[in-house]
């Protein structure tokens, strides 16, 4: 399985349009291309105004083929000219392949905590061990499964730790418990090497109606 996802930024100032817009384009990819895709507020980690769009597909075939369809669509192309005023970039397109799992797999749930770092070259085979191994203990500890991605497009050689949770109070006790257990902290500090210092960062999604 892999994720597509659109990174959105708003101008300054016109977040709530733009937040309005990504709903819409969601309900229109729906609706067009009969497969689910999601829509984002980004509640913390990234700048004011920051949006996802986001789906789920096979593989790049599966991706082409829907942009392709999307290409000629006259209704879509007249609902992508509208964003002009509203976005203050082209938006970021990225890929990334799911390589492992843990818990049941099902549709994303309200709140997303994605974590992503940039392995060290010379370190990918070890540094994606050592990144399941983390997600498989924070699963054990927390009772929160998740999905652990490595990019095919966009920053190569990036890794992505995906959990959901079913409300900010939720994510608040899981995050308690990772952080107060020492099995945890341990095989953090036993990943230093595996990947770019600095590049780790998390990003806290909330899914729009």
């Amino acid at each position: 399985m892999y994720i597509w996802s659109a990174q959105i930024q708003a101008k300054p100032g016109r977040g709530g349009e733009t937040g309005a817009k990504v709903a819409e384009i969601r309900d229109f990819l729906v609706s067009v291309l009969g497969r689910p895709a999601w829509a984002w507020a980004v509640v913390a980690g990234a700048p004011t105004g920051s949006f996802m769009l986001s789906s789920r597909l096979d593989g790049m075939a599966d991706l082409v083929d829907a942009q392709m369809q999307l290409a000629g669509d006259a209704d879509y192309q007249s609902l992508a000219a509208t964003v002009s005023d509203l976005w203050a970039a082209p938006a970021e397109i990225l890929m990334n392949r799911v390589v492992a799992t843990t818990g049941e797999l099902s549709e994303p749930k309200p709140l997303i905590q994605a974590t992503r770092a940039t392995i060290a070259m010379g370190h990918v085979t070890e540094a994606t061990a050592r990144a399941t191994e983390i997600l498989e203990h924070v699963t054990k500890v927390t009772g929160h499964g998740g999905m652990l991605a490595t990019s095919t497009a966009g920053a190569m050689f990036q890794v992505t730790w995906i959990i959901g949770y079913d409300s900010a109070a939720d994510l608040d006790t899981a995050s308690e418990a990772a952080a107060a257990d020492a099995d945890y902290a341990a095989m953090v500090d036993k990943a230093g090497g595996l990947f770019v210092d600095g590049s780790a960062e998390r990003f806290i999604m909330m899914q729009m109606p």
